[in-house]
């Protein structure tokens, strides 16, 4: 599978395989618009099975059009991708947290952690990468409601920075994440790329291999090994 496709793949959140007319335009007419109301009767039995979202939302959704082109992969979704990047956000995460609170309890690290990979925050992170102007999906109704598009858009930066990890490694993929989490605001991202050594890389640089000859059971142990 070439780069191309990786990258095509990561932007897929839901892929239509038939290209003909979308069968969701009408449900979608009607879930977000609903149909003319008559005037008489009990109004909550003709409003239990309509959402009044609105015509506004209903023509962004319809308007953002896929581009409907075929891959080489059997896989026309970026849930593989997505499982990838998932991985590859959260270890860059705890690396950066790790270095830049060293006195920080597991309890404490894992909360941050979990505020910045959050599907919520990756949303924005996709936002302002500009990606949901590059998604290709089909028009589900499900899309027509905010939460879901939110959802979306944080499965396909994912699925991009598995891409990226795919295509240029960990380090490239440490810099898209560093550059969009800080972008605009240069004295935090410099704070969160330059984060300092461990105290105990600070306090034995060159490593502590050297004490082993200095204790027999540590020159037992590294014998074994």
């Amino acid at each position: 599978m070439s780069l191309v496709v990786v990258f095509d793949l990561a932007l897929t959140y839901i892929f239509r395989e038939n290209f003909g007319t979308n069968p969701d335009h009408a449900r979608n007419s009607l879930t977000n618009c609903g149909i003319r109301q008559p005037e008489y009767g009990d109004r909550r039995i003709h409003y239990m099975n309509t959402r009044k979202r609105g015509i506004n939302t209903l023509i962004n959704i319809m308007s953002r059009f896929g581009r409907n082109l075929e891959t080489e992969s059997k896989i026309t979704h970026n849930e593989r991708l997505e499982f990838l990047g998932d991985a590859v956000v959260e270890f860059l995460t705890s690396i950066h947290l790790f270095h830049l609170f060293p006195n920080l309890e597991e309890g404490g690290l894992a909360t941050y952690r979990a505020a910045i990979v959050q599907n919520q925050h990756l949303a924005v992170l996709a936002e302002k990468l500009g990606l949901d102007q590059f998604m290709l999906y089909a028009h589900g109704s499900d899309l027509c409601h905010d939460f879901e598009l939110r959802h979306a858009m944080a499965n396909c930066f994912e699925a991009l920075m598995g891409a990226i990890f795919l295509d240029s490694g960990i380090e490239e993929a440490d810099k898209v994440l560093s550059s969009t989490l800080f972008k605009g605001e240069s004295v935090l991202h410099n704070i969160w790329v330059h984060y300092p050594s461990h105290p105990i890389q600070e306090q034995e640089p060159q490593g502590d291999r050297k004490w082993i000859k200095s204790f027999p059971i540590l020159t037992v142990s590294h014998a074994l090994s």
